[in-house]
């Protein structure tokens, strides 16, 4: 909602554009606190995404972060062009992790994290005339489509293996029939995936030249989406 608002409202004034991410971010806090409080863990999506008491409270704790962030950062960017071109990748960057975090289909899983990187790309180059923040982008734009390749690779064989892309169906086979050749094989290119995305060593050159980013994004970076 507050990618559709910025864009459509691109005309507003900056600050009122921060005031309405705030209030939808509050809004979304809030809404994720309920359903974790009420228990309304069901889902319109069945077989795209679930949620559960741990999705939910990770989906509150970021949401909560995202907030913060974003209050922040309309004090630190203050009188700073591109402000909108932030607001609606910061957004973007939040929505694409709670998608992550509610994914119950390989598909849905691999755009969800397909888009946190996507979005980072446009933080990560808020200052576009400096050269390190270019060479930054550069590096976790590579290694987010080695990672986009891997991810595909293990959902292809898990896929194949359960005769579902659903990630509760795969918990159920492995559960009843154990994990054979292609499920460990699919695990082994999920842990790649995840050793590129989170910036482990050895692959974590473009994680240390982020500084060069406004506070706010590396804040994003090395409180959440690495460790996600």
């Amino acid at each position: 909602a507050t990618v559709a608002v910025a864009a459509r409202f691109s005309s507003w004034p900056t600050a009122m554009l921060w005031k309405g991410f705030q209030a939808l971010s509050v809004a979304a806090l809030a809404l994720s606190v309920v359903a974790l409080i009420s228990g309304a863990y069901r889902l319109p999506w069945s077989g795209w995404a679930a949620a559960s008491v741990f999705s939910l409270c990770l989906a509150a704790l970021v949401q909560g972060l995202g907030t913060v962030i974003g209050s922040f950062s309309s004090r630190y960017l203050k009188g700073e062009a591109g402000q909108r071109r932030y607001i609606v990748m910061l957004a973007a960057v939040l929505a694409c992790v709670h998608l992550l975090l509610l994914a119950d289909h390989w598909l849905l899983l691999i755009a969800a994290w397909a888009g946190v990187g996507l979005a980072l790309q446009h933080l990560l180059c808020f200052y576009p005339d400096r050269p390190f923040a270019r060479l930054a982008a550069l590096k976790k734009r590579i290694a987010d489509r080695l990672a986009d390749a891997l991810l595909l690779g293990a959902a292809a064989l898990a896929w194949l293996e359960v005769g579902s892309g659903a990630l509760s169906a795969l918990w159920l086979h492995i559960a009843q029939q154990g994990m054979g050749a292609p499920l460990h094989a699919s695990a082994v290119m999920l842990v790649l995936a995840v050793v590129l995305r989170t910036a482990l060593l050895p692959v974590h050159g473009w994680l240390i030249q982020v500084m060069e980013a406004p506070t706010p994004v590396s804040a994003l970076l090395h409180a959440g989406v690495v460790n996600l």
